[in-house]
């Protein structure tokens, strides 16, 4: 009876516990399933937006070695060594999620990285990052990884810029640089990353072309981290190496000051963007005579954006004259135009640079030439400066273009601290048929070409821009005599008008 009882209760309890892992059994199939559909889908969803939207650069197997690889500069980053430039962490380290966030919504200026806002959801870029990091073997808790956190700017002392200029000078940013920030210094053209390819340092004067950002903030990151993967320094690699070289001892609260001071001296060279589309011819009494002339401070700036020329080989995928700054003033007879572009290299004092001006031969409510040298019905006449000299030419297509019998247009260059500035001075009506006719008050479509030798461009390999607008002003002086004379013509009508009203009122 006890050996049947405990069969009995031993029976019971085992189909109880059974029932028990069956049910736990049951479950963790169901919820591990589960999971694997979520996984599976997520990352087959993360997949298809990786091969859709990314791969065409970066490869498929994310070691940037895309299809589109030969026309892109700089080259796609590399997954694999998961080194990145831009990020808040120090270089031994990989990039926080926000970091890669920030680089995929808003892209990276002055590279062919584009910014997905808008045509990705956060859900959809957060996933990719998630597949992008698998390419990597690289693998950090993001709590273990080190950020580079800004609490606001700290409020620094007037002559703050004025010590960060001297740090610029002492921690040797000349070298790469340029005195004036252009990225024409002495070393500019020899700098290599660490995949070997070739690199220029930033041009500090165009803040729209930082890659990380260029507020005070960015450049403060910046200095602290560096640029992984390039020349490019932290401030402590800098200031160590300018204390081995020179011996200088910087106390602990000046150092805590001096990234600041030196981010506040950078920001500082950031020039207007001016961006536009029409420039507006300044009426003067005088022409300028050089780049120089005081007179050019009367006339207002516009820059306009250039692009490699991709219409017609050769191609330039890879153009390094990006936009250009366009002054203009006239004089009712004379037009002279002020064009600047920032170039590192003046190859050959000049004789491998060049630039030219095109204009439509006419333009009166007809439809503007191919801005590419014109069409056949549609010709151009083009102002250009090359091998230090000026002369005007005319097209009517690609393979058309040839000097001009006339040549009605002289002017004068200067080239200084990686900037050319080169004037153009011309009549605004030469009578000659293959001149354009300038007029004052009339919308002129304007288009410009630049080459730079040491990028090997030539020919149709250039830096091109579309059709912008170039409007000359009126002569003030007419309104000053023409106003007047109208005022006094009207106020003698409603004199005369109120006279008869008066008199008619009285009879």
């Amino acid at each position: 009876m006890e050996s049947s009882a405990f069969h009995l209760r031993r029976n019971r309890f085992s189909t109880k516990e059974v029932a028990v892992k069956m049910r736990k059994s049951f479950l963790l199939f169901v919820l591990l399933f589960s999971q694997l559909i979520f996984v599976k889908t997520v990352y087959s969803d993360s997949r298809e937006i990786y091969d859709r939207k990314c791969a065409g650069c970066h490869g498929i197997e994310g070691d940037g070695q895309g299809p589109g690889i030969s026309s892109i500069y700089p080259p796609p980053r590399d997954f694999r060594t998961w080194i990145f430039k831009y990020k808040s962490t120090p270089a031994d380290y990989p990039p926080t999620d926000e970091d890669l966030f920030r680089m995929v919504k808003k892209g990276i200026p002055g590279t062919a990285m584009p910014g997905f806002e808008g045509i990705l959801k956060d859900e959809e870029v957060k996933s990719v990052i998630q597949y992008i990091k698998k390419f990597s073997m690289f693998e950090t808790e993001e709590e273990e990884i080190p950020v580079v956190k800004i609490d606001g700017i700290p409020k620094l002392e007037p002559s703050a810029v004025e010590r960060g200029k001297k740090l610029y000078k002492e921690f040797g940013c000349p070298k790469c640089h340029g005195d004036k920030g252009r990225g024409d210094g002495p070393r500019s053209q020899e700098l290599e990353d660490d995949w070997g390819n070739k690199i220029v340092p930033r041009n500090l004067t165009k803040g729209w072309t930082h890659r990380r950002g260029s507020s005070i903030e960015d450049i403060y990151i910046t200095l602290k981290i560096g640029i992984p993967g390039t020349p490019m320094p932290s401030f402590l690699e800098a200031l160590e190496e300018m204390r081995e070289d020179k011996g200088i001892e910087v106390e602990s609260n000046e150092f805590e000051k001096d990234p600041w001071s030196l981010a506040y001296y950078v920001h500082s060279l950031q020039e207007e963007p001016n961006f536009g589309t029409t420039s507006r011819v300044k009426y003067v009494d005088k022409l300028p005579n050089n780049p120089e002339d005081e007179t050019w401070s009367f006339a207002k700036p516009v820059r306009f954006h250039l692009i490699g020329q991709v219409i017609s080989t050769p191609r330039n995928f890879t153009p390094s004259v990006e936009d250009i700054l366009v002054k203009a003033v006239h004089n009712g007879k004379e037009i002279a135009i002020l064009v600047e572009w920032d170039d590192p290299t003046r190859t050959n004092l000049g004789s491998e640079d060049k630039i030219a001006i095109e204009f439509p031969i006419t333009f009166e409510r007809r439809e503007k030439p191919f801005f590419v040298l014109g069409n056949t019905d549609n010709p151009v006449n083009l102002w250009v400066f090359e091998n230090g000299g000026f002369y005007e030419a005319y097209a009517e297509g690609v393979e058309t273009l040839r000097k001009q019998t006339n040549n009605n247009l002289f002017g004068s260059w200067v080239y200084e601290n990686g900037r050319y500035h080169v004037l153009f001075k011309r009549l605004m009506n030469t009578e000659d048929e293959e001149d354009t006719i300038i007029k004052p008050l009339k919308f002129l479509p304007i288009a410009f070409f630049v080459w730079d030798g040491f990028n090997g461009e030539a020919g149709l390999k250039c830096s091109v821009s579309t059709w912008y607008y170039l409007i000359p002003e009126g002569n003030p002086s007419d309104k000053i005599f023409v106003i007047p004379i109208l005022v006094v013509l009207l106020t003698f009508t409603f004199e005369v008008i109120l006279m008869k009203r008066i008199k008619t009122n009285k009879k």
